[in-house]
């Protein structure tokens, strides 16, 4: 294997809580009603596929403007809430140290990812962040994932693809990587694997483990 992707919340970042308080206060802004376990149901797609799906009576105006609304309470008043889950700094280096090249592709603004990464401590291990805005749609569309692939000049099938949700490991698989869930919190083992998880960790110490033992 060449390359690993991660996907950013809630692989690498425990930002689930964050996220969800942006959205329910931008629903609420535009007078709807929605709790944070609603919106934690669809964690993982773009934010206009989040925004349609919370809120299939919105119009695309509304869509629009709930997703500029969650990016304002996220970036100016939630991302301190935001940190890196325990074990992934010294799991990245013992990846680095083993060579891999290591990227991240979110459904995120590849801005957002920075100042995440950045808040965390996270930025060095990386070589490129992948955002939403690099392509036209967002998981579970392979797309950004192909396109980590295409900067990492490597052939999908040579990448790793790691993330917590339903909607990682679908894109993974129509990316044609190795895909690897992990169990953080709100998706089960079997859900992960049923949607094309090759094998399923509880951390990224299960993700070095494995890695290691395939060579």
């Amino acid at each position: 294997m060449k390359a690993i992707i991660f996907d950013l919340d809630g692989t690498l970042v425990d930002s689930s809580k964050a996220h969800a308080k942006a959205w329910v206060r931008a629903f609420s802004e535009l007078g709807l009603g929605v709790g944070e376990e609603e919106v934690l149901k669809h964690f993982g797609k773009s934010a206009l596929d989040l925004a349609r799906s919370v809120a299939p009576t919105l119009d695309k105006q509304l869509v629009e403007e709930a997703a500029k609304l969650h990016s304002f309470f996220f970036d100016n008043e939630l991302l301190a809430e935001v940190g890196a889950f325990p074990e992934v700094e010294c799991s990245l280096k013992a990846l680095r140290q083993r060579g891999f090249q290591m990227l991240v592709a979110s459904s995120n603004p590849s801005q957002r990812i920075r100042a995440v990464l950045r808040a965390c401590g996270l930025e060095p291990y990386f070589e490129e962040c992948v955002g939403i805005e690099s392509v036209c749609w967002g998981k579970p569309y392979p797309d950004i994932f192909l396109r980590a692939a295409e900067i990492a000049s490597a052939n999908p099938s040579q990448c790793v693809i790691v993330g917590d949700s339903v909607y990682d490991m679908l894109a993974g698989v129509r990316a044609g990587g190795l895909c690897v869930g992990i169990t953080r919190r709100w998706s089960s083992p079997d859900a992960l694997i049923k949607a094309g998880a090759s094998a399923v960790v509880k951390s990224l110490h299960g993700l070095v483990s494995l890695l290691t033992a395939v060579g």
